[in-house]
């Protein structure tokens, strides 16, 4: 082993080490330079294997393209993505972001469907913002999700600011489907609801909702 293999070795052991990803992917680089291609392949799988995210699965996938391929690898990195998920809902958002990389959408609004409650505000406004377009009908039911868990509790004035602004989205998206009357009953039931949330009727009043 070459001495700068073995100084890069030493420092993934440490481990408390600085600046180890970057120690890692030199690692990886020497192995792959003299040929050790199943060794670099299998740094990067038992990583990915024991912390499953968008990172590691990048880093694989990298490596994996460098030594020509491997047939079936991503899939199996796929399907251990999706058994964390399972085990640990918030890996979910780790398999939703490798899909939305890769350009797979519908797979990553299934999932993200499949764990509605376990994906951070920002990720259902980019998946939103992705299906929308196309599937207007599809975005109804997590815009009204959105609406209301920012209603709940009691928001502050500028808490109010973003619900507001959904609704337009929100009503953007019935207009779509052709059920304009839809969203005024959805909007007459959701004045009723928070009647005494007087910023959030006062802004909706401005806006014309």
């Amino acid at each position: 082993m070459a001495e700068a293999e073995s100084w890069a070795l030493r420092g993934l052991k440490i481990d408390n080490s600085i600046g180890k990803d970057e120690l890692r992917d030199v690692y990886v680089d020497l192995l792959l330079e003299r040929g050790a291609t199943d060794d670099a392949l299998a740094l990067r799988w038992t990583l990915f294997d024991r912390h499953p995210t968008r990172a590691h699965y990048h880093d694989l996938r990298r490596t994996t393209e460098r030594t020509g391929g491997r047939p079936g690898l991503r899939d199996k990195a796929i399907g251990r993505l999706r058994d964390a998920s399972t085990s640990r809902p918030g890996f979910a958002d780790q398999l939703i972001a490798v899909f939305v990389d890769e350009g797979e959408l519908d797979n990553a609004w299934e999932t993200a469907v499949g764990h509605s409650g376990d994906l951070p505000e920002s990720r259902w406004h980019q998946l939103i913002d992705l299906r929308q377009p196309a599937h207007p009908q599809d975005v109804i039911e997590p815009w009204q999700r959105l609406i209301q868990s920012r209603l709940t509790p009691v928001p502050t004035s500028t808490g109010t600011r973003k619900p507001s602004r959904w609704l337009r989205y929100l009503r953007d998206a019935y207009a779509a489907t052709d059920n304009a009357a839809a969203f005024a009953a959805y909007l007459g039931r959701l004045r009723e609801l928070h009647k005494r949330k007087t910023a959030f009727i006062a802004k909706l009043d401005r806006v014309d909702l």
